[in-house]
C-alpha cells in the first residue's frame, strides 16, 4: 500500500513540475496591461446631420472614430485602471 502511495506522489510531483514549466513559458509570452484614455480631438465633423468625433489614444496617438474599451491599434485598455480593479 505504501509503495502505491509513493508512486502516486512521485507522479503528482512530476506533473506539478511540468505545469510549473508551462506556466513559466506562458509568462514569458505575456505582455503587461497598458492603460490609456481617449483624447477628444477638435477636428470633429458633421456628416449627414451627424456629429463625427475623433478620438486619439493617449498611448500610441493613433486616431479612431470609435470610443471603444480598447485601442484598435495598440490594444491599450481604455476603461481605466481603477475601473478594472473594481470589476
Amino acid at each position: 500500500m505504501d509503495l502505491v502511495l509513493w508512486d502516486d506522489f512521485r507522479t503528482l510531483k512530476k506533473e506539478v513540475k511540468e505545469l510549473e514549466k508551462e506556466i513559466e513559458e506562458i509568462k514569458t509570452h505575456m505582455k503587461p496591461i497598458v492603460y490609456g484614455e481617449w483624447i477628444i480631438q477638435k477636428d470633429s465633423a458633421i456628416v449627414h446631420d451627424r456629429l463625427i468625433t475623433n478620438y486619439e489614444c493617449s498611448v500610441c496617438h493613433v486616431w479612431s472614430r470609435y470610443h471603444s474599451d480598447y485601442c484598435p491599434n495598440c490594444g491599450a485598455n481604455m476603461r481605466g485602471e481603477e475601473n478594472e480593479r473594481n470589476n
